[in-house]
């Protein structure tokens, strides 16, 4: 477990400023400071024992009694002032997130390495931190699957059946093939980052919206195939997707395909018109499968937050 926590307190060292701020949505400027010894103690008093034990040894301490031999933050070491820097920000990250998102994407890998039972042991509202800190190989990938599934749990949607249009269909093989379709759905769709931006960005371009729209990400999660994409909501001096501030500037449009793409259910606040999702949705089926659909049946609609 010391070699984990060692590497991965080095990967999120490096992680830069930027991805934490626009990528991971975490106010790195408020926490990437450390002003006393109080606030390290703090800091490391939010890890489980194990886990702080291991960063205090790394440091050459050797238990929290140690601190009261220092009189300043300066002269503590500088390794120990980095690493707690490092934790205020993970903290900072995952207290946005919800703590059973984090569990269960972190469980599998910690089931597999032998360090969940070890998990379990550890008082509830210090589990998620830790989780991260022993992860085997923690990424940006791996913080940014946590931080949109968290989104994702937080939304509720309109819910679609997704339906082939058969209008005008003359040829029985083509007429065979979306009833196949129909009845049993696609077989491994595969969607794209740059797939859903060239059509996002072709939506406002065609209908002259002036308007920004990026994909930022798509999960396989839970049978489903999630796509997260960020549409300008208001015009203002800010011209950059990564500039704006969710919820002001900004709104979350969620796809979530079922994954046979037989349904699909929609997350979009009330200002976004239902045209927009819908065009997203039917052209990621002309592109990614070559299947003539044109049309979203709704079957039921659920109270948006």
């Amino acid at each position: 477990m010391r070699d984990i926590v060692d590497n991965n307190l080095r990967v999120l060292s490096e992680i830069h400023e930027d991805i934490w701020r626009n990528e991971l949505e975490t106010d790195f400027s408020a926490v990437s400071t450390i002003a006393s010894i109080e606030e390290i103690i703090k800091v490391l008093n939010s890890l489980a024992n194990q886990v702080r034990t291991i960063v205090l040894n790394r440091n050459e301490v050797a238990t929290m009694n140690d601190f009261d031999i220092y009189n300043d933050i300066t002269e503590l070491p500088e390794n120990l002032i980095n690493d707690i820097k490092v934790i205020k920000i993970l903290k900072e990250f995952v207290g946005n997130q919800k703590r059973e998102v984090i569990l269960n994407c972190t469980k599998p890998s910690l089931e597999a390495a032998g360090f969940w039972n070890i998990i379990e042991t550890f008082a509830q509202h210090k589990r998620a931190l830790s989780c991260l800190l022993i992860f085997p190989q923690i990424s940006t990938e791996v913080l940014k699957q946590c931080l949109f599934l968290s989104s994702y749990d937080r939304f509720t949607y309109h819910e679609y059946i997704l339906i082939p249009d058969f209008e005008g269909v003359t040829d029985l093989r083509e007429r065979a093939r979306l009833e196949q379709v129909q009845h049993v759905g696609i077989q491994n769709p595969q969607f794209t980052v740059s797939l859903v931006n060239q059509i996002v960005n072709q939506y406002e371009r065609e209908k002259r919206t002036r308007m920004l729209s990026n994909c930022r990400n798509i999960l396989n999660h839970d049978n489903e195939i999630i796509i997260f994409i960020l549409r300008e909501s208001q015009r203002s001096g800010l011209r950059t997707i990564e500039e704006f501030v969710v919820g002001m500037n900004a709104d979350w449009i969620v796809l979530s395909f079922s994954r046979d793409l037989r349904s699909l259910r929609v997350r979009a606040v009330n200002s976004v018109k239902p045209e927009v999702y819908e065009t997203y949705a039917i052209k990621l089926f002309k592109l990614c499968q070559n299947l003539n659909i044109t049309t979203l049946d709704e079957v039921m609609v659920m109270e948006l937050m």
